[in-house]
């Protein structure tokens, strides 16, 4: 047990070590119906593994209105991302990016794991926008999961970045 720790630990500090800060920035979701309205909007930080890869972390909040029954609720969100670079150029990336989405407050309220894909632009040097459309995979609403393609505030959004 004790070698498998110490092993574990080895492999997280090499890439840990080889890890480079890539862009800090975040994302912005709306998403409605006739029925309810959400909104969520979570900063993130994203590592450069390698020219390829990159490993992501979001925190942020949600609120989701019943407007039928005039109620309100916030919850956090927790959101660890892997993504693999696609294709690109200096203007323009595909990128695909396994996501996990926890939305919780006092118990786990909602999650949303699979595949995301998005499109990143770089109209200057240092700035990044993101269109993220959808998800492949299975999302859990607080009563059971289901999967599929998920749509919903979750997965569909932009976002804004600084690159290093």
């Amino acid at each position: 047990m004790k070698k498998l720790v110490i092993l574990i630990l080895s492999f997280v500090c090499a890439i840990a070590a080889q890890a480079q800060l890539s862009t800090v920035g975040g994302r912005l979701t709306l998403w409605g119906d006739k029925n309810s309205l959400s909104f969520a909007l979570v900063p993130e930080v994203e590592f450069e593994l390698s020219e390829h890869w990159e490993l992501g972390l979001g925190l942020g909040v949600s609120t989701e209105t019943d407007l039928d029954l005039n109620y309100t609720s916030a919850m956090g969100i927790v959101a660890p991302s892997v993504a693999y670079i696609i294709w690109g150029n200096d203007l323009v990336e595909f990128a695909v990016a396994a996501e996990a989405e926890l939305l919780f407050d006092a118990r786990l309220r909602g999650a949303a794991i699979g595949l995301v894909p998005e499109i990143r632009f770089t109209p200057y040097e240092h700035l990044e926008l993101s269109i993220s459309l959808g998800m492949l995979g299975t999302e859990y609403n607080g009563i059971g999961w289901s999967g599929g393609i998920v749509l919903n505030s979750a997965t569909n959004g932009i976002g804004i970045a600084y690159k290093f």
